[in-house]
């Protein structure tokens, strides 16, 4: 009897072993989502991520990825601001002004690397800046902040090389106060790089 006892004890633990090894789940990657941009300057800005799960294994990496393309990765721009999971505060820095940048907090656990969405900004504008730089003649615009929009606070003055466009009143001398009048063509040729003419969704 002790000789069966001691037959049918280990292959009882072993289907034990085997349902629990069987139930286990494979660790997925991070769930991450991405924060705004804030802080924008000439050539830093302060964005970060929430890490809401880990996937079932623990976040060895996180921070965020940058790049002028929309979906940067960690092969672009990135920060590395410690491990686990919850969230994290990102400095981003090296940034050229006046361009367009997209932004992706990540997470990454054994199983791979979790992105957020991606979220843009232009170098120079929001945060504390207060004016931008038109690179194509030196015009400096002011600029103002509202919500998380940036407009800018003055009618462009860019002269193009070609296109219609006048002088308010027909008068050159009113340039440097008004701007130019341009047609919807020539207003979407002549906006700044990282600009655009806002939608009837963004007026609202």
């Amino acid at each position: 009897m002790k000789t069966k006892i001691r037959f049918w004890m280990p292959a009882i633990l072993f289907a034990l072993s085997s349902v629990f090894l069987t139930n286990c789940e494979d660790p997925t990657i991070p769930v991450v989502s991405t924060n705004e941009a804030t802080a924008v300057t000439n050539t830093t800005a302060t964005s970060g991520g929430v890490i809401s799960s880990d996937g079932g294994a623990t976040v060895t990496a996180r921070g965020v990825c940058w790049s002028t393309s929309e979906t940067p990765t960690i092969a672009d721009n990135k920060t590395s601001d410690g491990t686990g999971a919850g969230s994290f505060t990102s400095a981003i820095t090296g940034l050229t002004a006046n361009t367009t940048y997209y932004v992706r907090a990540y997470a990454t656990n054994s199983a791979g690397t979790g992105y957020g969405s991606a979220v843009s900004f232009i170098a120079q504008q929001g945060g504390s800046a207060t004016s931008f730089t038109d690179i194509r003649d030196g015009n400096v615009y002011k600029t103002v902040k509202i919500g998380n929009q940036v407009w800018m606070a003055e009618n462009l003055a860019y002269e193009p090389s070609s296109g219609n466009y006048w002088a308010y009143d027909n008068n050159n001398s009113n340039v440097e106060t008004y701007g130019y009048l341009y047609d919807w063509e020539t207003a979407c040729d002549v906006c700044p790089a990282g600009w655009h003419l806002p939608s009837d969704a963004e007026w609202t």
